[in-house]
């Protein structure tokens, strides 16, 4: 016996990807959610904005770092309780990382705590 069932004359190839069968089954709303982020966030980095925002926020070079990062993580928290985790984090660590430049100091203080804030919020699933 064959390991599929037909004798290797019998097999067919497809040049396609994928089916229609199968394209009917994809879950296009989270395909939408998260190309939104991603379109999303491409319009924050391509317009400078994110970078504007970032410098804005040099303000907070007064403050000590640990505030810094307790803001961010609750502003974020916050954000992610009504909108999608994904396209604020998408959002918010282009602005998250031109501030540490801002402010003189290590992004990765500033980007893991943001990232993992995302994830946090359980309020309202998109």
């Amino acid at each position: 016996m064959y390991e599929d069932g037909l004798p290797p004359e019998k097999v067919t190839y497809s040049t396609q990807l994928i089916t229609w069968a199968d394209a009917k089954k994809l879950p296009y709303d989270l395909i939408f959610l998260f190309g939104g982020g991603f379109a999303l966030a491409f319009a924050f980095e391509q317009s400078g904005l994110s970078v504007w925002i970032g410098t804005r926020l040099s303000v907070l070079e007064v403050l000590p770092p640990f505030f810094i990062v307790l803001c961010l993580s609750m502003v974020t928290v916050l954000i992610t309780n009504l909108t999608s985790n994904t396209a604020i984090t998408q959002i918010l660590i282009p602005i998250v990382a031109s501030l540490s430049r801002a402010i003189r100091i290590n992004p990765l203080l500033l980007l893991f705590p943001t990232t993992l804030s995302a994830s946090m919020a359980y309020m309202m699933p998109v």
